[in-house]
């Protein structure tokens, strides 16, 4: 039995809590298994009332808001206010409260999850398998493991709808974790018969047309040499798992940066004081508008670290704990060009993150504990994306371009074979050849430097040096 569990501390006293939406999703796209969700007390207040707020999220996620009749049977799993104050009462704030179940046990929580997960094997008459969490939770993994149930990391990646064609999720036992990631990529590269999609085809197949002719020619327009995306201002997830403190990047960027060319991006509705730096400050939609005005990006715990990946920037992410950690620089202490490599893009989109309609599907996660092959993992993907996008034949570029973004050939045509861009990448290979040609004309003199270096120093040289002095002389006189 699937049971997600669904709560946070920062706004227990708000009558729409931050993970309502979650809660909602949850109940619209499970009910139907009779599923069992454990959640706070706030979430089962007022839903009618509250329903106009979350009409665009219906339509980005594709759920139905329950009404309060719909909800009802969910209410003898609730977290009671009163239940989550005794949970909180020894920390000086909620804040404190929420970075602290993410990584420290706690007792009274354990109590709650303990009788709530009973109750539900006692009213189901069946042993729950699997927990989902929206957010890592120490206490709630220790209570897993002690009675041998699965728990998932469930989280929206980078790839959402509006911006692009598809919600993709993270589904994973820690999200903050590269153990997983690092594991599943190792098995993913053993695997011959998956095939490997290129930038353009991938971008193809997910970003929202108005983005294509943009995200195609990423590196044709980047005015700024540097991207940095500071989070929010109070951050738990960065205070528990960024390398460094914000400030000590922003000194590094203005070191290595002319400080006109470096682009900050906010969260949106979070925006802070940087009065000591001249940073551009950019305001941009989205961040997709926002990563191809920008040659490199450097974040931390943000998703935004993999789209901009996605979009062909060199990334560094400053943290060791985000799933893809491994792959990219994790400091900001020297300059860099290379993008990632496009196996682990496609084993990101097509293994990693996984559908959000197979991520919420109860057969699907009880497969997925079976431990499938990762080439089974990637059919079952590959089959539920092309469902989702009407796609029909093969993924090769013009058949994206035409089936999902209902492009005519002409304009297939102008997107690929665009003229500016041609040219530019003219340009680029005739200065990585004269790059090239550079460095081998460098590596021979280090060499000729070498071998003239090895005959002054030579004995034979020495010992001669008499008789060079004479001949100068001797020279000099005729």
């Amino acid at each position: 039995m699937v049971v997600p569990i669904i709560f946070e501390t920062c706004t227990i006293k708000d009558d729409a809590p931050l993970f309502s939406w979650i809660f909602y999703m949850f109940i619209s796209k499970m009910n139907h298994h009779c599923m069992a969700i454990i959640g706070q007390e706030n979430f089962f207040k007022n839903l009618d009332n509250k329903r106009n707020n979350y009409i665009d999220l219906e339509n980005r996620i594709d759920f139905s808001f329950p009404n309060n009749r719909s909800i009802l049977e969910y209410q003898k799993y609730m977290i009671t206010n009163d239940e989550l104050n005794r949970v909180i009462k020894d920390y000086s704030n909620s804040y404190e409260s929420e970075k602290a179940l993410i990584t420290d046990f706690n007792s009274e929580l354990y109590t709650i999850i303990a009788k709530r997960i009973q109750s539900i094997e006692s009213d189901f008459n069946q042993k729950v398998s699997t927990i989902i969490v929206w957010v890592n939770n120490a206490t709630i993994n220790q209570y897993a493991s002690e009675h041998n149930i699965h728990v998932i990391n469930m989280e929206l990646s980078t790839i959402r709808k509006m911006d692009y064609q598809i919600n993709l999720m993270y589904f994973c036992p820690d999200k903050y974790s590269t153990d997983y990631c690092q594991s599943m990529y190792h098995e993913y590269l053993k695997c011959k018969d998956i095939p490997v999609l290129s930038r353009r085809q991938i971008l193809s197949l997910f970003i929202a047309t108005n983005y294509l002719n943009k995200a195609f020619h990423y590196d044709s327009f980047a005015p700024y040499e540097l991207g940095v995306s500071p989070g929010l201002k109070k951050d738990f997830f960065f205070d528990l798992y960024s390398n460094e403190p914000i400030q000590i990047t922003l000194k590094k960027a203005k070191k290595m940066f002319p400080e006109s060319s470096v682009s900050i991006r906010f969260h949106p509705g979070f925006h802070w004081d940087l009065s000591n730096y001249n940073f551009h400050i950019d305001h941009s939609i989205n961040s997709i508008e926002w990563i191809l005005k920008c040659k490199r990006i450097v974040t931390s715990v943000s998703n935004v670290g993999f789209e901009a990946m996605l979009l062909g920037k060199n990334v560094y992410v400053l943290s060791d704990y985000m799933p893809y950690s491994f792959m990219v620089l994790n400091h900001l202490d020297y300059v860099e060009d290379s993008s990632t490599d496009i196996r682990f893009l496609n084993f990101m989109i097509f293994v990693f993150f996984v559908p959000l309609s197979l991520a919420t599907d109860v057969g699907y996660i009880e497969w997925r504990h079976t431990n499938p092959p990762i080439n089974e993992i990637y059919k079952k993907h590959i089959q539920t994306i092309k469902k989702e996008l009407k796609i029909t034949g093969d993924f090769s570029l013009e058949n994206i371009l035409k089936t999902v973004h209902h492009m005519s050939l002409k304009e297939i045509s102008a997107l690929v074979q665009d003229n500016d861009f041609v040219r530019y990448q003219n340009l680029q290979n005739r200065y990585k050849s004269l790059e090239e040609k550079i460095l081998i004309l460098q590596k021979t003199n280090q060499n000729l430097n070498h071998e003239l270096d090895n005959i002054l120093n030579s004995k034979s040289w020495k010992v001669t040096k008499p008789l060079r002095f004479v001949s100068k002389k001797i020279q000099k006189k005729n």
